[in-house]
């Protein structure tokens, strides 16, 4: 998956977590999102099954959800670090 697709995707799970604010379409990927705390939930989950990371939504740092960047690099740190401790180092 380039990173064009994980944008789009991460988009996607974003307006669909949004109960009541949605994201309008031309959003920036640098624009700040507003998630009420059970859209942020809602999308947790969907990042966790998705792209089989873990989150504990008890303890994360809400600044990775500001924006979809944010997201977007939080989702690649994630990434990187479950293919680290799959690797063993």
């Amino acid at each position: 998956m380039d990173q064009q697709e994980l944008r789009q995707e991460i988009r996607e799970m974003v307006s669909r977590s949004c109960f009541f604010s949605g994201i309008q379409p031309d959003l920036q990927p640098s624009e700040p999102l507003v998630l009420d705390s059970m859209s942020l939930i809602i999308l947790i989950q969907a990042l966790e099954d998705r792209y089989a990371v873990s989150i504990d939504y008890r303890v994360v740092d809400l600044r990775h959800f500001e924006s979809l960047e944010q997201i977007e690099r939080f989702i690649l740190a994630k990434l990187r670090e479950r293919q680290t401790v799959r690797e063993g180092r």
